[in-house]
């Protein structure tokens, strides 16, 4: 099966990613990581691309934040990309993100760029325009009490790219002190095993967290078999993959998919705009992949179905927290 012409899910991918790239006024002025993973965001929500809602919503939140917002960058082209996936009027919508980013603002939370990832989780959530400024402060500052706890479990892996995970980790219904506890159980537990102690291995056990359908001893079981399955593809396990290994073992036919997400990532390998991004190239073989999958289960499997594509939402804004990271590292040192 070429997966390049046969997957839907590429193609479109494929579509956004050029249309952006082709395009001089969004080109120049977003790292090219960034517009993979908007492309990702686009197809992982099935939604259609308009290169000028696009560029319209993009330069409308441009004109609405102060000179030294970060909302400036080429963020507001990941802020544009969740407004119209999310809402028919976009511009009307930005009202919605800007009530959750100052409610971070005041439970703590800096004001930079890992902020504005931040509110684009809880933004990601809110199919509506409308959303109870209670239910903003107490996710807030439930997400801030999460980071701190973060913080007090591993204050040197733990930094303001942890942002959106507390973000994340903020919806269970459990309460913080249960979530840092089992967080660090799922750590502790897999670095006995083969996974190594660090920030990788700290985003896994985040994502573990969003598995409510298993106990934490299954949820290990599935992690380690998934590992072991990955290895027997000839998979060389990456700590970056860490997180896509939680993602892959809430899937039980995961054989296949590991056989079609190595497919996949070849024939991205071997695209030129593409083949300078291996590690990314991976990752987003698996969203894909996973996107896929997730269209053919939903009618018989809601629950699984609706926390993987929570996960996916997951991995979209922590992988954009990254490449805001080392992109921002890349510029000040640049700069200096």
């Amino acid at each position: 099966m070429d997966l390049i012409n046969g997957s839907k899910n590429f193609e479109q991918f494929n579509d956004v990613f050029h249309s952006l790239n082709d395009d001089d006024a969004v080109k120049w002025k977003a790292d090219r990581r960034i517009l993979m993973m908007i492309s990702a965001i686009y197809t992982t929500n099935s939604h259609p691309f308009d290169i000028e809602l696009f560029k319209s919503t993009s330069d409308y939140i441009k004109k609405q934040v102060g000179f030294f917002s970060p909302l400036r960058t080429n963020h507001r082209f990941a802020l544009a990309t969740a407004l119209i996936v999310k809402h028919k009027e976009p511009k009307t919508y930005f009202k919605t993100f800007k009530i959750i980013y100052q409610a971070l603002i005041k439970s703590g939370f800096k004001r930079n760029s890992f902020t504005v990832i931040a509110a684009l989780v809880l933004l990601m959530e809110t199919e509506s325009k409308e959303i109870e400024n209670e239910t903003v402060k107490k996710r807030a500052k439930k997400a801030y009490s999460l980071y701190r706890g973060m913080r007090s479990k591993h204050l040197f892996l733990t930094s303001d790219g942890d942002y959106p995970l507390a973000l994340l980790l903020s919806r269970s219904n459990q309460q913080v002190e249960q979530i840092i506890n089992d967080s660090e159980y799922f750590y502790n537990t897999l670095s006995n095993h083969q996974f190594e102690k660090g920030n990788d291995l700290q985003f896994l056990a985040h994502i573990l967290m969003l598995n409510d359908r298993l106990d934490n001893d299954m949820i290990i079981a599935n992690c380690l078999s998934t590992y072991e399955r990955m290895t027997k593809k000839e998979i060389k396990i990456k700590r970056i993959y860490y997180p896509i290994i939680g993602l892959l073992s809430t899937i039980n036919d995961v054989d296949q998919l590991l056989d079609e997400i190595i497919l996949l990532q070849t024939e991205l390998d071997f695209v030129k705009k593409y083949k300078y991004n291996k590690d990314l190239n991976f990752i987003i073989a698996v969203l894909l992949i996973v996107r896929d999958y997730i269209d053919k289960h939903t009618r018989h499997e809601i629950s699984i179905t609706t926390s993987l594509h929570m996960i996916v939402e997951a991995h979209l804004a922590a992988m954009i927290a990254t490449i805001t990271a080392v992109t921002e590292a890349s510029f000040t040192s640049t700069a200096t």
